[in-house]
């Protein structure tokens, strides 16, 4: 089954076969998404929806006094390590990138896990969406993805598409993100 479109002046809805409702729309130049709604229901298996709340993204220019600045930023952002991992904002959750694969580590827990990406090649960043305990942004193949960490449902869903994203996080939540040689702000 395909998605079925309705064209509303700029803005479009999207109904995905999933049962996810998508709203996008435009405010000059930013391209916002909002999730309308979602009927799918969680189970054993099932892809759950992180109901994230809009994502919108604007365009940064070569005029923009501080473009060099936030390129070379996102350039020479580190992946956290094990030495240096990312943690979370109540400091119960840290994770890093080691050998290609994104690993975590709960505090009172004794033992560091493997969390499975929802792409393959490298991983490029990593941190945690807003300050959330529970869900991680990772960069990697043609996606920015938010992951959702634990449980026994997958739920990861991206929140980007571009030419090998980079990002870097600045402040709680805005994302500067370099894809392919355009740099562009999120506001999660």
């Amino acid at each position: 089954m395909t998605p079925s479109r309705f064209f509303i002046g700029f803005a479009v809805l999207l109904l995905m076969a999933s049962g996810v409702l998508y709203f996008f729309y435009t405010e000059g130049y930013r391209l916002s998404l909002d999730k309308i709604f979602s009927q799918k229901k969680e189970g054993a298996g099932d892809v759950v929806h992180l109901n994230l709340e809009s994502v919108s993204r604007t365009p940064i220019t070569g005029d923009d006094p501080e473009y060099s600045l936030i390129q070379d930023m996102v350039e020479k952002a580190l992946l956290p390590s094990k030495n240096l991992p990312r943690t979370s904002s109540d400091s119960t959750v840290r994770v890093w990138v080691e050998n290609g694969t994104l690993r975590a580590f709960w505090k009172g827990k004794t033992d560091q896990i493997t969390i499975n990406t929802p792409s393959t090649g490298a991983i490029r960043s990593v941190d945690f969406y807003k300050e959330s305990t529970d869900i991680v942004l990772i960069a990697q193949g043609s996606n920015i993805y938010a992951l959702r960490l634990g449980g026994s449902v997958k739920t990861a869903e991206a929140i980007f598409t571009g030419t090998e994203p980079s990002f870097v996080k600045n402040g709680v939540d805005t994302l500067f993100v370099l894809s392919g040689e355009e740099l562009f702000e999120l506001k999660l």
